[in-house]
């Protein structure tokens, strides 16, 4: 892939990304969840790590953050976040959150990542928070269950993959409960609390979030993207498909003090 091609993918995922948490509350939902955990953030400083956009950016913001770090690794993904939050509070940053440490001025009171830490390395970003987090500092996070039901278009678009003869790899697995809460204490966090929520994932929200690139990248590994769209046409076109409640796991992890 070129770098050109590259940085358009990376456009083309952020606009994409924006209009789907403008259409579905997925994003939403889950914020305030992982807020509500985090526990009392007026005057905090806080990062949002995996920001996308910006939804969880303002929910930091409606919860009272004195400052928030809003940082991603995609160049687009910060932009649009910086164009959607009008907020003083909140600074943009494009880093890699797996060496948050290293972007940031100072200790932070705490991290929030939200339905993001599935597509990083679990323990090399628990390290780089444990690093940025003062004394008594809280991580938040959460990850949808890796029993959640595999979709219906996911399903067939493999299928349809599978009979044209593209025979593509198998996804990347959504990191286990126990692999997560292992990386939190050996990066010397204490696991506070774990709760669980359920989320309704619409036809039209599956559809829309396997339009992203990174999505229908997860669901057919090394499948071109043009063809990844067209497979989910196939799939869409094969009659209607059912909605799935998806159950999210959330932690908050805390540097002792």
């Amino acid at each position: 892939m070129t770098p050109a091609t590259q940085v358009n993918v990376d456009a083309v995922t952020a606009e994409l990304y924006d209009a789907f948490t403008r259409r579905h509350a997925r994003f939403a939902a889950t914020s305030e969840t992982l807020v509500a955990l985090c526990g009392p953030l007026a005057g905090a400083t806080v990062v949002d790590l995996g920001c996308g956009t910006g939804v969880t950016t303002r929910a930091l913001l409606r919860a009272g953050a004195a400052a928030v770090v809003a940082l991603d690794v995609s160049p687009a993904m910060v932009a649009c976040a910086a164009r959607n939050v009008d907020d003083p509070r909140a600074r943009f940053v494009c880093a890699s959150a797996e060496r948050l440490d290293a972007a940031l001025a100072g200790p932070v009171d705490a991290v929030v990542c939200n339905a993001a830490i599935w597509a990083m390395e679990p323990a090399a970003v628990a390290s780089a928070v444990g690093r940025a987090l003062g004394p008594g500092g809280r991580f938040a996070f959460n990850v949808a269950h890796t029993d959640a039901p595999v979709s219906d278009l996911h399903r067939r678009m493999r299928a349809l993959a599978g009979a044209a003869g593209l025979q593509p790899a198998e996804p990347r697995p959504l990191p286990r409960r126990a692999e997560l809460l292992a990386a939190m204490t050996t990066a010397g966090l204490a696991v506070v609390r774990a709760v669980e929520s359920e989320v309704w994932e619409s036809v039209d929200s599956q559809r829309d979030f396997l339009r992203l690139p990174g999505s229908t990248s997860r669901t057919l590994p090394r499948v071109p993207y043009a063809e990844r769209l067209r497979l989910l046409d196939l799939a869409w076109a094969a009659g209607a498909p059912a909605g799935a409640t998806v159950r999210w796991i959330h932690v908050l992890a805390e540097r002792p003090s």
